[in-house]
């Protein structure tokens, strides 16, 4: 191989992995990059595989390959189709896409399942949720899952929060839930699989609950940071900016109601009526955007809370380098990438304790709110703002756990050994 970094230094028991990969960009985000996760590692223990695409990612992928010189196959099938402008309405749209590319998935393994001399093993990559799922159980192979989320779900007592929009989308997410909870109970696509990943603590009940044996279930985020990212790409600066002298807050990713932003501003209003001096600064747009620009304005915050477009490259690093805090209260989140990079990078994370941040952000590693009502929860952040203020010496040791909470539990490294413990080794 020519990229070195995917060079193996052990080879494993030899078998072949067909890798159900529907969102697979080498170097992608997001649900892209879970997907080339899985081929990276593959090529790293030099297994022979196959990845299943869909088309929209087939150029990116095969150039890649090919300048690489990598010994991957490639099906990709599918529409290759553009995103709506709209986020709310792009969203549906790939669902419906999935669904349909889910549909023909089996006939387009069966080949490689009757074929082969041994009985490959299927890895099912992306998309990572546990709602809409190919017919596995109809294809005599064994199988691996995830990891997979979207067992959180947004509470019922913070719907008062939401704009129109997002309320409605909530409702249609939680019906369509409940009717994946009954195909998955009864369907059973996951009964072959000897282990299936789950983000977070919310995904792995939701398993257990229809029926799949715990003991087949193990928590591993898919979040995971190179040598390169912790050592060079996310570090903290020399020094940050005295708390006292006034807070510098980041928080990133799309607007939508489960973030929880109008939560933090309305926290933030009590924290200037009490003499907090602060910066807040969101870098994203979403459907929430008119909505939370009203509450800021109406709150009378504009001189201190910042709406812009999402940033990238070295101006993106300087703003979660300057940041002292992390805040973005999300009620329903998988993971929460940007948090674990400002982390890296020496930002406090104050995040409600459920989904993934909740999961990522230790103890020790920053502030975890319950999740009680919209009220308290605005009293609760209020306080950890305020004692992080007034306490340098505080900030400073969480700052410094939470950089090594990530560099430690979510690098490269610990990603590997997860799945070398629970796929190789069996």
């Amino acid at each position: 191989m020519k990229n070195s970094n995917l060079e193996a230094k052990q080879s494993l028991p030899g078998r072949r992995y067909l890798v159900v990969a529907y969102a697979c960009e080498a170097n992608g985000q997001a649900e892209a990059k879970f997907g080339w996760d899985w081929c990276r590692q593959l090529l790293k223990f030099k297994e022979p595989f196959t990845v299943f695409i869909s088309s929209k990612n087939k150029e990116n992928l095969e150039n890649y390959i090919a300048e690489n010189d990598l010994d991957i196959e490639v099906v990709a099938f599918g529409r290759n189709f553009k995103f709506l402008q709209s986020r709310f309405f792009a969203r549906f749209q790939v669902w419906v896409d999935y669904t349909c590319w889910c549909w023909q998935l089996p006939s387009k393994i069966k080949p490689f399942i009757r074929d082969a001399d041994q009985t490959p093993t299927i890895i099912h990559a992306s998309l990572s949720t546990w709602r809409v799922f190919p017919c596995y159980s109809k294809l005599n192979a064994p199988l691996i899952v995830g990891p997979i989320g979207g067992g959180e779900y947004f509470p019922y007592q913070f719907f008062n929060i939401l704009a129109v929009r997002s309320a409605f989308f909530e409702c249609i997410r939680k019906a369509q839930g409940y009717l994946s909870q009954i195909h998955l109970t009864f369907s059973r696509p996951y009964q072959k699989a000897s282990v299936i990943f789950a983000s977070n603590q919310e995904t792995k009940e939701v398993l257990i609950n229809a029926g799949i044996p715990r003991k087949s279930i193990h928590i591993l985020s898919s979040a995971r940071f190179s040598e390169e990212d912790i050592n060079e790409k996310f570090i903290p600066p020399a020094k940050k900016p005295d708390t006292r002298e006034g807070l510098n807050i980041f928080a990133g990713g799309s607007l939508e109601g489960r973030k929880g932003v109008s939560l933090a501003i309305r926290a933030l209003r009590s924290c200037h009526d009490k003499g907090l001096r602060f910066k807040y600064i969101i870098g994203g747009r979403g459907a929430e955007l008119k909505h939370l620009e009203d509450l800021r304005d109406r709150l009378g915050l504009n001189h201190c809370i910042e709406f812009h477009d999402a940033f990238s490259g070295s101006e993106y690093i300087q703003h979660l380098q300057r940041a002292h805090l992390y805040l973005l209260p999300s009620l329903r989140d998988s993971a929460g990438l940007t948090m674990m990079e400002a982390m890296l990078c020496g930002a406090v994370p104050i995040v409600l304790d459920c989904g993934g941040p909740g999961m990522i952000v230790s103890d020790d590693a920053g502030i975890k709110i319950p999740v009680s009502n919209s009220v308290q929860v605005v009293t609760d952040i209020v306080s950890a703002v305020s004692g992080l203020y007034h306490n340098e010496g505080l900030f400073t040791e969480f700052s410094k756990a939470a950089r090594a909470r990530i560099a430690e539990s979510f690098s490269e490294e610990a990603y590997s050994s997860a799945i070398r413990q629970r796929l190789f080794s069996e």
